[in-house]
């Protein structure tokens, strides 16, 4: 058994109760590091190439954590000091700009109100709508007894995003699948579903697989790679759905790519990993043997002297023998 020690509480620092609450069990040691590290220098100017010294993390890695949490709405970007991302002269493969491939939406849905209805209004408009009364009882067997918070919320989804009970209901069952019953996972997912205009059980139910083909492939990925993320952020599953969805490949040949990143920059980068795959898929690479065949060629292709430039020996004693042959510039 396990107690705080009382003196220990002299000095310290305020935390939000949902990073214990909600994401302890989510978020990675390194993503865990970089949080705890910005609210004790709450206040201080806090850079990126600051926190990498202090945590001995690397500034694209803190980029990469600090997504996370942006996302999650426990930190936002405020005049953050981004280093330099250029891709060092010695490396080979030169980026390709492409970015992930996003759905196009038309206008972005507005956020909830923040005046919420009444009790009375709920329960008016539980009376006059069977389909929201009929929601609310099957919503209630996945969170229990909802309080009023969660009742006004639900609502307003309902109201203000336009999306059919059953979607609504698809994507708390799919979050909670994910271990996220928090109400703000739901109300990204609504708004997400809202803006690209998924508002029936089938486009829903095509949105909740593709999803987790990107969790079942995120899963295969961190284990061969052992990287430190246990989910990627929105950005992250962007470049995965371009990969998986729109270029079709496997998951041996994202990872191959990763590992050829890290060989190259040392670092996490993926917008440059997202270069390696384009050019793949332009050069129709489609497989490991493909990749090692481009690689055998880009070597060759590397060691082949230029054409301009001989190496004969015999073609070069025979110049240095020859008598120099010298003509007078018209006067």
């Amino acid at each position: 058994m396990y107690k705080i020690n009382p003196l220990a509480l002299s000095e310290g620092f305020v935390l939000p109760t949902a990073l214990t609450d909600e994401f302890l069990r989510l978020a990675g040691g390194s993503q865990l590091k970089c949080i705890l590290w910005l609210y004790r220098h709450m206040g201080e100017p806090c850079d990126i190439m600051r926190m990498s010294s202090e945590l001995n993390i690397s500034p694209g890695d803190i980029e990469d954590y600090m997504s996370f949490w942006i996302e999650k709405g426990l930190a936002f970007e405020s005049e953050i000091v981004i280093p330099d991302r250029t891709i060092p002269e010695k490396t080979e493969i030169k980026p390709v700009e492409t970015q992930p491939v996003e759905k196009k939406t038309p206008a972005t849905v507005p956020d909830l109100p923040d005046i919420k209805p009444t009790p009375a209004d709920i329960a008016m408009m539980l009376s006059n709508n069977p389909e929201l009364k009929q929601f609310f009882v099957e919503i209630q067997k996945l969170y229990g007894p909802m309080g009023y918070d969660k009742q006004a919320t639900f609502v307003m989804i309902h109201s203000t995003y336009g999306l059919p009970c059953d979607v609504i209901l698809m994507a708390a069952q799919y979050e909670i699948s994910r271990g996220n019953r928090d109400i703000t996972s739901i109300k990204k997912t609504a708004k997400k579903w809202a803006t690209e205009k998924i508002d029936t059980i089938e486009k829903a139910g095509e949105r909740i697989l593709a999803e987790e083909t990107i969790d079942e492939n995120w899963r295969i990925f961190r284990r061969e790679t052992r990287i430190d993320i246990p989910n990627p952020t929105e950005k992250l599953r962007q470049y995965f759905n371009h990969w998986l969805d729109d270029m079709k490949y496997p998951i041996e040949i994202i990872i191959r790519a990763y590992e050829i990143t890290l060989d190259s920059c040392n670092k996490i980068n993926w917008k440059y990993t997202n270069s390696i795959l384009e050019r793949w898929y332009k050069s129709n690479i489609r497989t490991i043997q493909d990749i090692e065949k481009d690689d055998e060629t880009r070597k060759k292709e590397k060691e082949q002297p230029s054409a301009d430039r001989s190496y004969d020996l015999s073609v070069a004693e025979k110049r240095m023998n020859e008598i120099p042959v010298f003509t007078k510039r018209d006067e």
